[in-house]
């Protein structure tokens, strides 16, 4: 079980994960990532058609997730699904 300050520390990391697409081609660009998480049910999907070809580049390991609702909800993203 966590205690509080463990899960306020979770919180807080969570919160400062970079979101989107957008944010995700930044933090490959600047060669921060350790791993990218794509939802499989982006659409339009070419949003983040471009990602996987850019992580093979920095030799960043993606995974992709088959509901973006759920990978929102993992995240901490309200709206995810909208």
């Amino acid at each position: 079980m966590l205690s509080k300050t463990h899960s306020h520390y979770i919180y807080v990391y969570l919160r400062s994960l970079p979101r989107g697409a957008n944010e995700a081609t930044k933090t490959l660009n600047r060669g921060v990532s350790e791993i990218i998480v794509l939802a499989a049910d982006t659409s339009p999907l070419a949003i983040v058609l471009h990602l996987p070809l850019l992580c093979e580049d920095k030799n960043v390991p993606y995974v992709y997730d088959p509901s973006k609702t759920a990978l929102g909800r993992a995240c901490g993203v309200s709206r995810a699904g909208n």
